[in-house]
C-alpha cells in the first residue's frame, strides 16, 4: 500500500514537471516569435514609467520655487520700510473755532522711505455715520491715496515717530471747516482720513511705491478723550 503511493505521488511529480518544461517552452517560442511585441511593451512601460518621473520632478522643482519665492518675499517684506499711523488727538472743541489736532505716524520697517503725507476732514451727521452713508467717501479717499505718488523729500527713519499737524482753517478753501454746535453735542461726526505715499528701497535699481491709507473719527460722547481719536472700520489700509 504504502508503495502504490509513493508510485502515483511519483508520477504525479513527473507530471507536473513535464506540464512546467512544456509551458516553458512554449513561453520561451512566443517571446521569440513574438520580439517585436515585447520590445514595444517594454518601450511603452518605459515611456509611461519616465514620463511619471518627469511628472514627479516637474512638481518637486515647481514647489521648491514657489518656497524660494515665498521666502524672498519674506525677506523682502522684512527689510523694507513700513510707514503708517500710530495714533491721532485733537485739542478740544470750541464753537466757531477750527478744529486743531495731531496725527502720529512711525515707520516700522527696516529702511528709511522718503514720503509724504496729507490728511482730510469730513463732517458726517450722527446719521450719516450710524447708517454708513459716510462709506463711500471714505473708501473714495481711500482709492485716491494708492494712485498717488511722494510729493515730498522727506525721509522717514525706522523706529522713530513723526507728526502731522491738522488745521481746518489750513485747508483748500473748499475744504475748511470750523466747530459746530452739533460737534460739540455729539450729533456731528469729524472723520480724519489720512494718506501716506512713501518710496523705499529695498532692491537695487527697483523702486516700489508704497502706500497707507488711515481713518481717524471723533465723536464727542462716543470717543473716550479727544486725546486718542477712535478708528473707523474702514479706510485702513496699506501695501
Amino acid at each position: 500500500m504504502i508503495k502504490y503511493f509513493f508510485c502515483t505521488a511519483l508520477a504525479r511529480v513527473r507530471a507536473f514537471l513535464n506540464c512546467c518544461f512544456l509551458l516553458g517552452q512554449r513561453v520561451v517560442r512566443f517571446a521569440r516569435e513574438n520580439d517585436g511585441l515585447f520590445t514595444a511593451t517594454s518601450t511603452i512601460a518605459l515611456a509611461f514609467f519616465t514620463l511619471g518621473l518627469w511628472w514627479s520632478t516637474e512638481k518637486l522643482w515647481t514647489a521648491g520655487e514657489k518656497q524660494l519665492s515665498l521666502a524672498r518675499d519674506a525677506f523682502v517684506a522684512g527689510q523694507r520700510a513700513w510707514l503708517g499711523p500710530s495714533d491721532a488727538a485733537i485739542e478740544p472743541l470750541q464753537l466757531k473755532q477750527p478744529v486743531r489736532g495731531v496725527f502720529v505716524y512711525q515707520n516700522g520697517g527696516h529702511q528709511p522711505a522718503l514720503h509724504s503725507i496729507g490728511v482730510k476732514g469730513l463732517i458726517f451727521s450722527k446719521e450719516e455715520w450710524l447708517d454708513q452713508r459716510s462709506g463711500d467717501p471714505l473708501r473714495k479717499l481711500q482709492q485716491q491715496c494708492f494712485s498717488s505718488i511722494p510729493e515730498s523729500s522727506k525721509l522717514a527713519y525706522p523706529s522713530i515717530n513723526y507728526s502731522l499737524l491738522f488745521d481746518s482753517e489750513k485747508l483748500q478753501e473748499t475744504d475748511k471747516f470750523s466747530t459746530s454746535q452739533a460737534m460739540i453735542d455729539g450729533n456731528s461726526v469729524i472723520a480724519f482720513v489720512g494718506c501716506i505715499a512713501y518710496v523705499g528701497f529695498h532692491e537695487p535699481s527697483i523702486v516700489n511705491i508704497n502706500h497707507a491709507s488711515f481713518c481717524f473719527y471723533y465723536q464727542s460722547g462716543v470717543t473716550p478723550s479727544p486725546t486718542h481719536l477712535s478708528i473707523c472700520n474702514i479706510a485702513n489700509f496699506g501695501d
